[in-house]
């Protein structure tokens, strides 16, 4: 039987072969090649080995939307990103999504897109409540979240990309604070002795991670004359200008931004303004993305959100299989030093 059509124009296009198709073709039943193609059930190793040959021959995909209204799945993730008005423009979570995606389809999975606002739940709820997404990613981790409590109550498989205290929850991340004590504690190494600090909200549990992990390097070496300032609640670029001109008298040898957008928004503003940096400022930031590729002389903790996200993915989808995964699960970070005459000739240092 051939698995092309013609349409009235005389056209040949491909037709989606079906499980009664293959069990026409093959002489046997319709359920012994669910059976075969579903890995259940004891079926001979040859009529195993034809239904799974003729399938792979004439590229047998599965009909989810009819699999999902018998199992009551949709088969797909619900990945919940931050408000996009003022998030939209960082590189984590562009990163992030791609690695879910890439994992969620490769076992028939399609990612479902919720923007929370803050701590909100209204998106939530309302795809829940519609059976829109069978699991749930989370990818940015708030002090205190309702959606984690709303999750819980609705009994839904979900994970979050970040870390928390709160027991029974499957997390993903890198270790921020111990990233950002090491990454600290090299600063100071480096010969770094006023250290200012600009982070974002600390209801954002890794903002207050990568500001504890910076306290501890600065205590750490305080009797050896370091000192530090820090200024949290960083959301916009306004908020980083008026920080750095609000604190210049403090007389920084090491600027450390929360993160990458926040670092970008300082870069931006000196080279608006024609300030040079002196030789003994330096610049770092808690996270590294392509944002910083242009400056050169930026350091960074360097961390995989691809993998992040794709780990996310795999554990969730495990959960769904009904199959046990761990609360805590770390992603690699390294530790990127840039000199100003090693970034203009592409290298870089990498702990």
């Amino acid at each position: 039987m051939s698995n092309r059509l013609r349409n009235s124009s005389g056209d040949n296009f491909l037709k989606t072969i079906t499980l009664k198709d293959i069990a026409d073709e093959l002489g046997i039943s319709k359920s012994t090649v669910s059976r075969v193609l579903s890995g259940t059930g004891r079926i001979s190793e040859e009529t195993r080995k034809k239904v799974l040959d003729y399938a792979a021959d004439h590229d047998y995909r599965p009909n989810l939307v009819a699999k999902g209204l018998a199992t009551s799945r949709s088969y797909n993730i619900g990945v919940i990103l931050p408000d996009e008005n003022v998030y939209s423009d960082i590189p984590f979570f562009h990163r992030c999504l791609a690695g879910i995606t890439r994992e969620a389809a490769s076992k028939g999975y399609d990612p479902l897109i919720l923007v929370s606002e803050d701590n909100s739940t209204d998106h939530l709820e309302r795809v829940l409540m519609q059976n829109k997404a069978d699991g749930v990613i989370i990818t940015r981790l708030m002090e205190d979240d309702s959606r984690i409590r709303l999750l819980k109550e609705t009994s839904v498989p979900f994970i979050v990309i970040g870390s928390g205290t709160e027991d029974g929850v499957c997390q993903v991340d890198t270790d921020n604070e111990e990233a950002s004590f090491s990454f600290t504690e090299q600063l100071i190494e480096r010969g770094c002795r006023r250290l200012l600090l600009l982070c974002g909200p600390l209801d954002i549990t890794v903002n207050r991670l990568r500001k504890a992990g910076f306290e501890k390097a600065v205590a750490k070496y305080g009797e050896k004359g370091v000192s530090c300032k820090i200024c949290a609640e960083n959301n916009v670029a306004e908020d980083v200008i008026r920080n750095l001109t609000e604190n210049a008298s403090f007389g920084a040898d090491c600027m450390i931004f929360g993160d990458d957008v926040l670092c970008s928004h300082a870069m931006e503003w000196i080279e608006k303004n024609n300030l040079t940096l002196p030789e003994n400022v330096q610049i770092a930031s808690l996270y590294n993305s392509s944002l910083l590729e242009r400056y050169g002389c930026v350091h960074a903790v360097d961390a995989d959100a691809s993998a992040a996200g794709k780990a996310a993915a795999e554990l969730l989808l495990k959960k769904l299989a009904g199959e046990n995964v761990s609360d805590r699960n770390v992603i690699r970070y390294s530790l990127v030093f840039r000199d100003s005459s090693a970034a203009r000739c592409g290298m870089a240092d990498e702990i």
